[in-house]
This record gives C-alpha cells, structure tokens and sequence, in this order.
C-alpha cells in the first residue's frame, strides 16, 4: 500500500507494475478520501444519475499548516523532489478523488506559489483546473496558511447539487423542486477512522476479499 502520491516522477513506474504482475502481488495507492462515506456516498449518486449530467466540480480548502503539523516545517515539505508542496502533498487527494468521480483528466492547468508561510521553500497555495473526457471541468484550491479551517466541495449536476462540508463532516443534497437542501444518508467518521478504514480494505484485498481501491494504474494517472 503505497503514500500519495505514488512518485515524485513518471520514471520506474512502468518498472514497478512489472514486478507487481511477475509476483501477482496485491498493490493500491493510499488515496484515502475513496474511503471517506460522505464522499463514496457522492461517487455513488452520480452512478446513479441522481444529479443529473454532472457539469462542475469545485473545492476550496483551507488549513493553516504549521498548527496542524507537529514538528513544523517537516523536512519533507522543502523539497519538491520527497514530496513537498501544496499540489502534490495535499490538493492530490482531491485531484485523484475527481479521478474517480468522473475518470481520468485530459488536460490540467495550474497555478502554485509560496504566498505566505516562514521556513517553507515549496508552494503554500495553489489552485489547479480539470478537464474530463465526459465534459465536466474541476476547479481546486488550496491555502496552507488559512487561520481558519474550511474544505467545502460541491458536485453541480444538471438535476442537482452536492454539497460536502468536510469540516463539520455533513453531506447535503439541493432538492429542485422544494428549493432546499436536504442531508446525505452516509454517516461522518472521524478523521483516524478514515485511515483505519483504508488499512481495513487494504487487508480485505490481501485476504483476496476486495479489490485495492486506488489501483497502481489509477496513481500513476493522478500523477
């Protein structure tokens, strides 16, 4: 079970599912937000059509790092090569979510600076736009150096809308036709509950119960 993201880089990938296939080992990507009820509960009614054509997706999320963070500024973050960065280190969890809502992008813009944060060489805020073969367009964003904490997502249909507040974990749906929202049937877990969800699942596949939920192939796309 291999940390978001896969690699800081394409090479050695193509190596690496050659080895998986030649000791037919179990392999997935740690994208946990797969596992997140309120979020499989979304990918679940746009399946179903409820929503209608899905048309946009967008996220705001904001945190501010160095008091979520113990033993600030970690090591990891000064360098874009082990992993540092506001895009690649966190707002991937939400590019590799829109991947599995809608399929894999077919083109990626991005803006990414360092605004804000003391002793931090990598990006603390970037904004990233995605387009999918189906049509629908995603617009992300992340700010590390936010007071207040905020990651709100919304799922725009042509018949509805999807609304998950991930912070007060509440997921809400608008109801046309009485012109107001109503709440998801998923029920909120807290936020280390969701990595004991995803290390659950991961020894289901190990049992030969389930398949990984984020394949290899699924994170070298993201990447």
């Amino acid at each position: 079970l291999s940390e978001k993201p896969l690699a800081m880089k394409l090479e050695g990938i193509a190596d690496l599912k050659r080895r998986i296939r030649e000791k037919s080992a179990v392999a997935g990507g740690a994208f946990c937000l797969r596992h997140h009820p309120l979020l499989a509960e979304i990918k679940e009614r746009i399946v179903n059509g409820e929503l209608g054509t899905v048309r946009v997706a967008s996220q705001y999320s904001g945190q501010y790092w160095p008091r979520m963070r113990k033993g600030w500024p970690p090591a990891y973050a000064q360098s874009r090569e082990t992993g540092g960065g506001a895009i690649p280190d966190h707002l991937v969890h939400s590019l590799n979510l829109l991947e599995w809502y809608f399929g894999p992008a077919t083109s990626v813009s991005a803006l990414q600076r360092h605004l804000e944060l003391p002793g931090l060489s990598t990006e603390d805020f970037g904004t990233v736009t995605m387009r999918f073969a189906s049509g629908q367009v995603g617009q992300l964003t992340l700010c590390l150096f936010q007071r207040d904490t905020l990651s709100r997502l919304q799922i725009i249909g042509d018949a509805g809308t999807a609304r998950c507040d991930m912070g007060a974990d509440r997921l809400e749906l608008f109801d046309d036709e009485a012109g107001a929202w109503r709440p998801g049937r998923a029920q909120a877990v807290d936020r280390d509950d969701l990595f004991l969800l995803q290390a659950q699942h991961f020894l289901d596949c190990l049992r030969g119960e389930a398949e990984p939920r984020c394949t290899v192939e699924e994170g070298e796309q993201t990447l």
